[in-house]
């Protein structure tokens, strides 16, 4: 019974991780494509040398946007998962 109080609370810490975590990531996803967009609005008038550093940039931007997807992706399913998990333990 103790074992299972506590794997109940543990999931519960999770699922609060978890539940905290997706608006960080989306967040973060939001501000780089807000940035993503400034930068194509500075690349037209940009010097040679600053163009350099905005496709940097950009580059940086798309890869990790990309890597937030697969986190939130990843993240909303392990939430799925625990909430399953937690509701599988009431039962019991």
């Amino acid at each position: 019974m103790a074992e299972d109080g506590n794997q109940k609370r543990n999931l519960m810490r999770e699922r609060d991780y978890l539940s905290e975590r997706l608006p960080e990531v989306m967040m973060e996803r939001q501000r780089l494509k807000a940035e993503s967009e400034g930068l194509k609005v500075e690349k037209a008038e940009a010097t040679p040398e600053r163009l350099k550093s905005i496709r940097r940039r950009q580059n940086y931007i798309k890869r990790r946007i990309g890597e937030l997807r697969t986190e939130h992706e990843t993240v909303t399913g392990q939430r799925r998962s625990v909430n399953e998990q937690i509701k599988d333990l009431k039962k019991a």
